[in-house]
């Protein structure tokens, strides 16, 4: 099965440090909006350099992303546009056998497994896109209209309505029950 945004790149070849731009088609940008749950991704575009080892049948993959994204607020439900500019920092290596005891080594750096002497770098820039996605993103006006919930005591407008939020601030102010359940 491809991915959405698959570039894949044969490594029997790498000899040497490989420059590789990669740009998303928009319909590669819309298959990623809608796998990532978000209302759009405008662009996707990356710059790679993949180079062999530190280790035998290792590889190395730095380089960046840009993107221009749109989510949703999670206070306003508004579109929240933004732009992503992130590293890419990879290794690759070949699989490992059963592992028995786990040694952590905060200084090592393990490679992930690298399997069929190929690189999906399309795959690799989507889930790196997928890892700088803002987790709460929140319009210019989200703390205006979150002020009247956060104000504690304050009494709403007359002609606002109820909120939803209302039962749940009893519940904040009420004691714990003695004894436990």
């Amino acid at each position: 099965m491809l991915n959405e945004f698959s570039r894949i790149l044969p490594l029997s070849n790498l000899r040497d440090a490989t420059h590789i731009g990669l740009t998303a088609t928009r319909e590669e940008c819309a298959a990623l909006a809608k796998r990532f749950e978000i209302d759009a991704v405008d662009s996707l575009r990356a710059t790679v350099i993949v180079t062999p080892g530190p280790g035998q049948d290792e590889c190395r993959v730095t380089g960046q992303l840009e993107a221009a994204v749109v989510q949703e607020c999670v206070v306003t439900f508004e579109p929240v546009r933004s732009r992503i500019d992130a590293a890419i920092e990879r290794l690759f290596g070949p699989p490992k056998g059963p592992v028995r005891e786990i040694e952590l080594d905060p200084l090592h750096e393990e490679p992930e497994p690298l399997e069929g002497g190929r690189l999906d770098l399309g795959e690799i820039v989507a889930e790196e896109l997928a890892l700088a996605l803002h987790p709460y993103p929140r319009a210019a006006d989200a703390d205006e209209v979150l002020e009247p919930y956060l104000a504690g005591d304050a009494a709403p407008d007359a002609d606002e309505e109820p909120s939803t939020l209302k039962p749940l601030a009893s519940l904040r102010m009420r004691p714990a029950a003695a004894g436990g359940a």
